[in-house]
């Protein structure tokens, strides 16, 4: 009993010193400033390296602008878009450190600043308690080696300072990739030939920007049909039917939001177009080349991200304007010089 209680008076008495020590300590010791130098890189009209240090500085209780001459932590930030998100990645460099990387998404550059310029102050405010701790390291250390069989002597706990809570971020995962590849198919109406409509659709395959910039590059590759009937004559009857491959590219776009996008696009239809006769002894079928250069406006909607609903309006005009008869003096008509198109469709993206 006699031991146990020498040994209990050992713990008393190192813990009084260590105590006496942290009092002791002068308050400049406690709060000892940790000189930084910091600069921001991200495109224009999202922030600037005054926003940044300003955030920066708000959030920490011991980092200060560095002098010019003076040794200092470095925090080098770069904020850029990443399809709909926002991406941010923080460098902090210590002379007697490693550096170390952190990285951050979030869906509004506001939200990654204030997010790199919390972790950074966390990193200062580290640095500085490690130096200040290190000072009175020994004392702690020689109470937890006298009696390792006893309690090991428990420093006594500041209370917990309040830290800024840090905006929330969406993990990398989440964004789209800056290109996607998208599967789809639309109804179409159009007007080759005369006042009747040509009904019919396509199937298509698109790449497509995921950028939210007004020049993206977009391109789609399809195949049309349309079919086209109620020509008739006393003599009889004629169809139409125009196949063909698209080619179809989207270089800017009037309006670009996450969730909605309206791209200007010009195309071409390059396959045949086929007149059957019906409803005489001896029907024929003819068909010719077809090639109608074009442009259309799309409205596309993004209720999913993987799904897309797309709108379309459109002209073509066909190269060649091939003259029909149903025979040699019976003239059903000619190719319209102007080809008028609406379309409708959905797109599911595959990659």
């Amino acid at each position: 009993m006699r031991g146990r209680s020498v040994s209990r008076v050992r713990h008393v008495t190192l813990a009084c010193l260590l105590a006496a020590a942290l009092v002791a300590r002068p308050l400049g010791a406690t709060e000892e400033a940790v000189p930084v130098r910091w600069s921001l890189e991200a495109p224009a009209g999202c922030d600037d390296a005054s926003a940044f240090g300003a955030a920066l500085l708000g959030r920490t209780r011991r980092g200060r602008r560095a002098e010019s001459d003076e040794e200092a932590m470095v925090v080098t930030a770069v904020i850029e878009p990443r399809g709909d998100a926002w991406t941010g990645r923080l460098q902090v460099l210590q002379s007697a450190a490693a550096p170390s990387e952190r990285s951050v998404v979030g869906a509004r550059c506001e939200e990654v600043r204030d997010a790199l310029a919390f972790i950074a102050a966390l990193s200062i405010d580290a640095q500085s308690e490690d130096a200040v701790e290190r000072k009175d390291g020994s004392l702690a250390e020689e109470a937890e080696a006298t009696d390792a069989s006893e309690e090991a002597l428990v420093e006594p706990s500041r209370p917990p300072e309040e830290s800024p809570v840090p905006p929330p971020a969406t993990p990398e995962s989440e964004p789209l990739p800056a290109r996607t590849w998208w599967l789809g198919a639309e109804a179409v109406v159009a007007t080759p030939f005369g006042d009747a409509n040509a009904f019919g659709a396509s199937v298509f395959a698109r790449w497509m920007s995921m950028d939210p910039g007004w020049l993206a590059l977009d391109l789609r590759l399809g195949l049309r049909g349309l079919s086209q009937g109620g020509f008739t004559v006393p003599e009889g009857a004629a169809v139409l039917h125009v196949v063909g491959g698209v080619v179809e590219v989207c270089p800017v776009r009037l309006l670009s939001e996450p969730d909605v996008r309206v791209p200007v696009c010009v195309e071409t239809e390059v396959g045949a177009i086929v007149g059957e006769g019906r409803g005489v002894d001896d029907p024929v079928t003819e068909a010719r080349p077809w090639l109608a250069p074009g442009a259309s406006l799309r409205l596309q909607g993004f209720p999913m991200d993987e799904l897309a609903v797309e709108l379309g309006a459109g002209l073509a005009v066909p190269a060649t304007r091939h003259r029909y008869r149903f025979e040699p003096d019976v003239e059903l008509g000619r190719i319209n010089p102007i080809q008028l198109r609406l379309s409708a469709g959905l797109a599911w993206r595959v990659w």
